[in-house]
């Protein structure tokens, strides 16, 4: 259960970005003015890529899609994205776990989009954040020293730098010390697998055949992701040739027929999203507290925020975090939280699917509850996880015909995302960060039902 506090960025950084789209040996075309952000040196990349890392620039293609699909959601028309990304590592193996490529725009850093650095961590897209956490040029010198790292450390919302000699840490942001747990996410198999009886029970899956349906999920989606990986290594050089100009006449074309770009929001919580006040409630009674604000006067809650009126939802927040308590919670904590103070509960799904999201956000107009794990150091007694709202969703079915050099996927090439309201841990003060429907992390989710 993670606790989390919501920090009011500074100014980001400005930068200004060529195109170019090469391969580790390519030609560099990319100009960029100097700036405390530590985008990651080349011959630094091309030795992930040698040692079996995802190729920067095969990122980097997928990760200029996701901004193009996300540029009227987030008035990102026009933008660019940077040439080179910022490495996250992560904090126990020390290897690299994010490429953040950061979305530019009017010169300056507007957003960022995070893809996975290991192929068995999911598709190539991980999150599309509407934020970009700018970094202090000491923490940036300080990088300079190979002992010093960023770290997946409260990553999205937060950057953490980390020495592995003395393994002080640093929030960038700020530049002072980070004092929480240095921790890591562990996969929602790995979770199940690990899991005691007592768990087991909690989650649902003390019955052997329930069990057993959830490894058969998880082992079919690791072979289609190695399918995936598998085809994108076979067309990598095609990847990294293809020009920046050419993709992006390729994706305003007609070369690909779309059969669904849809984006769903939930407005009466979409709408109240940057409410959320500075108050640190822990991760469940604050999902509970928004789910509640979004309900307004059909709540039942009495005296329930209309407006953003600050002392109204701090006693909001406050009574859920009173009613539920500290601590990590389950699912049936929560609902029987939710259900004492308003006029709604919870009502667990099986695992974590994005068809059973959507078809209960579709049916209910309510939000749904996402769980996703994580792991504090290296201790299963140290176990932890992170609920969220699912306040909306956005999914891309394509056809593609691109007509140029390589491409011919014909496969199903659907793209799909949530859109999550968060205590802090994954978004800015927005409160709000869009997540790919990775499965790899997503543990289990609920939906919001009627007493």
């Amino acid at each position: 259960m993670k606790k989390k506090r919501m920090v009011k960025p500074v100014l980001a950084v400005l930068l200004l970005t060529g195109l170019g789209f090469y391969g580790c040996k390519g030609s560099e075309q990319a100009s960029e003015v100097e700036t405390p952000t530590p985008y990651a040196d080349e011959n630094l990349l091309c030795t992930f890529a040698g040692e079996g890392f995802v190729n920067y620039k095969v990122s980097r293609f997928f990760a200029l899609e996701a901004m193009n699909n996300f540029s009227s959601h987030y008035s990102w028309e026009g933008a660019s994205l940077s040439d080179k990304p910022v490495v996250i590592y992560n904090s126990l193996t020390e290897e690299p776990r994010f490429y953040e490529f950061r979305v530019i725009k009017d010169g300056k850093e507007v957003g960022a989009i995070s893809c996975v650095a290991n192929k068995k961590e999911g598709e190539p897209v991980r999150y599309i954040l509407p934020y970009a956490t700018p970094v202090q040029e000491t923490v940036t010198r300080s990088l300079l020293n190979q002992n010093n790292k960023l770290i997946d450390a409260g990553y999205p919302s937060k950057i953490v730098s980390k020495n592995f000699k003395t393994s002080r840490a640093i929030d960038v942001l700020s530049g002072e010390d980070y004092s929480e747990p240095v921790e890591t996410e562990v996969s929602a198999k790995e979770i199940i697998m690990n899991a005691d009886e007592e768990l087991l029970k909690q989650l649902g899956l003390d019955d052997k055949e329930k069990y057993q349906e959830a490894m058969r999920h998880y082992e079919e989606e690791e072979a289609k992701l190695s399918d995936y990986w598998a085809f994108i290594d076979s067309v990598e050089n095609n990847i990294i040739n293809v020009s920046e100009e050419e993709l992006l006449n390729a994706m305003s074309s007609g070369s690909r027929n779309w059969q669904a770009d849809t984006i769903v929001t939930l407005d009466r919580w979409y709408n109240k999203k940057d409410w959320t006040p500075s108050f640190g409630e822990y991760c469940g009674p604050n999902c509970m507290a928004f789910i509640t604000l979004g309900f307004g006067e059909e709540s039942g809650y009495p005296d329930c925020p209309t407006v953003n009126n600050y002392w109204k939802l701090k006693a909001l927040y406050e009574t859920f975090g009173e009613t539920i308590g500290t601590g990590p919670k389950v699912y049936s904590q929560l609902s029987n939280g939710l259900s004492k103070l308003t006029n709604f509960k919870l009502e667990t799904d099986f695992l974590h699917f994005f068809d059973t999201v959507k078809k209960n956000i579709d049916n209910t107009g309510y939000p749904s509850v996402s769980l996703r794990s994580s792991k504090l150091f290296q201790d299963w007694k140290d176990l932890a996880w992170h609920y969220r709202v699912i306040m909306g969703y956005k999914y891309v079915y394509p056809t593609y015909h691109y007509q140029f050099l390589w491409w011919t996927w014909d496969v199903n090439a659907t793209e799909r995302y949530y859109i999550i309201h968060d205590n802090g841990t994954d978004s800015d003060d927005t409160g709000e960060c869009v997540e790919h429907e990775n499965t790899y992390y997503h543990l289990w989710s609920a939906h919001v039902v009627k007493k």
